[in-house]
């Protein structure tokens, strides 16, 4: 199984390293835009959000879905690892003139590797299902009301330059009337 981070060959690769590869990718740049898509929605749509534990929920499974994929990237060199160690094995039995290869020990790491690869693949689906209903719970975003306060201002025009006034409300004189301040 040829996996990793780099482009693979198509001459060198099979058609099944190929889907995995690409399941990967896939799986790592969706998580990350989902996570980057759940914070523009949060930002511009909900800043008052509901249903939070939905989206803080979302963002552990799309992490740990990244995380898998790259535990699946160092398990599957592991086992490549294995793999070679034991074709290096036969090759030498082969130059020595042994009729019978090394024996093929199981190769626990392709098991474990399939096995976090497909986990990469439930984390992400769990995340895409917490993210739609967090969405779905805050859709359509509530409409704010423009509310404008508006107090009576009391303005007398004398002609005259003053210094800059503040305006005070004072309980015991009506409300809003403008004053100096020394």
């Amino acid at each position: 199984m040829t996996r990793g981070l780099c482009l693979l060959d198509a001459g060198d690769a099979t058609d099944f390293d190929l889907a995995v590869a690409a399941y990967d990718q896939t799986v790592l740049t969706f998580s990350a835009g989902a996570i980057g898509l759940s914070l523009t929605f949060l930002e511009k749509l909900a800043p008052e959000a509901s249903r939070t534990a939905e989206l803080y929920a979302s963002w552990i499974f799309f992490g740990a879905a990244i995380l898998s994929v790259i535990v699946s990237f160092l398990l599957s060199q592991i086992a490549m690892d294995h793999e070679i160690a034991w074709l290096d094995r036969t090759w030498q039995a082969v130059e020595r003139g042994e009729v019978q290869p090394p024996p093929r020990l199981t190769n626990r790491r392709k098991q474990w590797t399939r096995i976090v690869n497909l986990a990469s693949g439930i984390l992400f689906v769990l995340g895409i299902a917490m993210l739609v209903g967090f969405a779905a719970s805050n859709w359509p975003p509530p409409t704010r009301k423009q509310t404008t306060v508006t107090k009576p201002l009391h303005i007398e025009i004398s002609g005259e330059i003053t210094e800059p006034v503040t305006t005070t409300q004072n309980p015991a004189k009506s409300a809003g009337v403008v004053t100096k301040k020394p």
